[in-house]
């Protein structure tokens, strides 16, 4: 569904005009060809009765404060205690996840539905001002409700001193001093659970985006008279000029897979929209 309104507000020396855009889109998996669900790139899945762009996985609940909480609480399949390999032991510092089913031990079966790439709706709002030979037009766009896959988290909150990490993930990492209940412990070998899908990498990527700016003036045409030109437009515009969002990663309309209509919402170092400015001359003979 998608509703358009345009107005005229203003109507004299000062012009104000507006347009604005509400969308909505639904869609739903209705049948596949398959008896169970498809799963995708970026931790999505086709599943009958769920939309594309559906996001499936475990449940992040925070970390675990000492090694006596995760002795006693369930824990990653292959994070148990062994004697052959006790480094693999979930330790204070690890990530902890719901067990949902009731077990005693998270696995596949624990996984679940974590949101959806589809935003609730967006919308677009645009308004156009003139003034003698001035024009401003401004630009806003938006979306809400959508979620996004930010698989650069993976790299991101590893710190096993390899790679890049954001700044306060781990500056406000857990250690014996910090009780922090979202960044886990430094480890060299990296997280025990790195590359596992959950949510704590599934962000909401709803916006508002000062998409465009453009002010121009026209010259009079008793100038551009002597000049032998028709008309004669000095502009200047911006684009992407203010975002503003909770998203953590560079750009919240990013989509690494662009091309692929069934994995969507998805960031893997997608490279983000620039923030240009243009200076110009539009030129009738």
């Amino acid at each position: 569904m998608e509703l358009d309104i345009r107005t005229n507000n203003v109507k004299g020396k000062l012009d104000w005009s507006t347009a604005l855009n509400f969308s909505i889109n639904r869609n739903e998996v209705t049948n596949l060809n398959s008896e169970t669900d498809i799963f995708l790139g970026g931790g999505t899945l086709l599943r009958v009765g769920e939309p594309v762009g559906t996001f499936y996985g475990y449940q992040f609940d925070g970390i675990f404060q000492s090694d006596e909480e995760a002795s006693s609480s369930p824990v990653l399949k292959g994070q148990e205690a062994t004697s052959s390999n006790p480094a693999s032991r979930a330790r204070a510092g690890d990530r902890k996840y719901r067990d949902l089913n009731g077990d005693g031990v998270i696995d596949e079966k624990d996984r679940t539905i974590l949101g959806s790439a589809q935003p609730d709706f967006t919308w677009a709002f645009t308004n156009n001002f003139s003034f003698f030979n001035f024009d401003l037009s401004v630009f806003f766009q938006g979306s809400q409700g959508n979620r996004m896959a930010n698989l650069n988290l993976f790299d991101l909150q590893n710190f096993n001193g390899q790679n890049n990490v954001l700044a306060n993930a781990a500056l406000d990492r857990w250690t014996p001093s910090n009780s922090s209940n979202k960044y886990p412990r430094a480890l060299a070998s990296g997280s025990l659970d790195n590359g596992v899908f959950s949510s704590n990498i599934v962000e909401d990527a709803s916006y508002l985006r000062l998409k465009n700016v453009s002010l121009g003036y026209r010259v009079p045409a008793s100038l551009t008279q002597k000049a032998r030109v028709k008309s004669l437009r000095i502009y200047a515009s911006a684009t992407n000029l203010w975002t503003r969002t909770n998203y953590s990663g560079y750009d919240p309309e990013a989509n690494t897979f662009g091309q692929n209509t069934a994995v969507i919402g998805v960031d893997r170092g997608g490279y983000p929209q620039a923030k240009t400015y243009l200076v110009g001359l539009n030129i009738g003979f």
